[in-house]
């Protein structure tokens, strides 16, 4: 955990395996570091992010909840990249992130939509110019990980979502590909075929737009993503 958790029980946190990286693992908590040298868009709030240090693996691992319109995102993964090249450039780096990401098709041309949504297009061509690459590939990713309308069960009416306009419109904000595994590609290989997508708590991957998260066999509004990757 970082030392800083959020208020609003949404904290990022990083999980070791002492399997993966021995008993004698002694993680460090450097959050305040990136946090201090950040000077994107958006603010980030306590919590949001978390930076594990590994110094006898030589690892960083990162954990980020973005902002709803991922607009902290590219500051982020820049900050990320600026000071892994000046203060850790023999550190291996892992960076779990919500990049709340929009399908470029629901942005399209609408100045005002650009100014408050991030796309997945453009966080796509940041990683691979910073020499990053993710879970899905060179690509632009096109499986949405989150489809979550609201009800109008709860108190912000302006955001609740009809039923029949679930399945009518298929570009909207709130169903996109947001969630990422993000590592240099001079470090580690992708594995062929292992990236997954889980919303169903079954290991499987419903795309159905008609189907919502959470539901009722999956408590989370965000789909597992997790992947396989091998160290160069």
């Amino acid at each position: 955990f970082p030392k800083k958790v959020s208020k609003n029980n949404q904290t990022s946190i990083v999980c070791i395996s002492k399997a993966k990286f021995g008993e004698d693992v002694k993680p460090e908590d450097i959050t305040a570091v990136f946090h201090d040298k950040y000077n994107g868009k958006m603010g980030i709030n306590p919590g949001d992010l978390c930076v594990i240090q590994l110094p006898m693996q030589k690892y960083i691992l990162v954990s980020f909840h973005g902002d709803t319109g991922g607009l902290a995102t590219p500051g982020l993964l820049s900050t990320i990249d600026e000071l892994v090249k000046k203060d850790y450039s023999d550190y291996k780096v892992l960076i779990g992130i919500d990049c709340n990401t929009y399908y470029q098709e629901m942005i399209g041309d609408d100045e005002k939509k650009k100014k408050k949504f991030y796309s997945v297009k453009a966080c796509n061509d940041l990683i691979n110019k910073l020499g990053m690459n993710h879970c899905f590939g060179e690509g632009v990713p096109d499986k949405h990980t989150t489809n979550c309308p609201r009800t109008y069960l709860q108190p912000q009416l302006n955001k609740a979502v009809k039923r029949d306009d679930i399945k009518a419109k298929k570009f909207v904000n709130y169903r996109a590909p947001k969630d990422f595994i993000i590592f240099y590609g001079n470090q580690f290989k992708l594995i062929d075929g292992k990236t997954q997508i889980d919303n169903t708590g079954k290991g499987e991957y419903n795309g159905n737009t008609e189907y919502v998260l959470p539901s009722g066999t999956f408590p989370s509004d965000h789909a597992i993503v997790y992947t396989s990757i091998q160290a160069k």
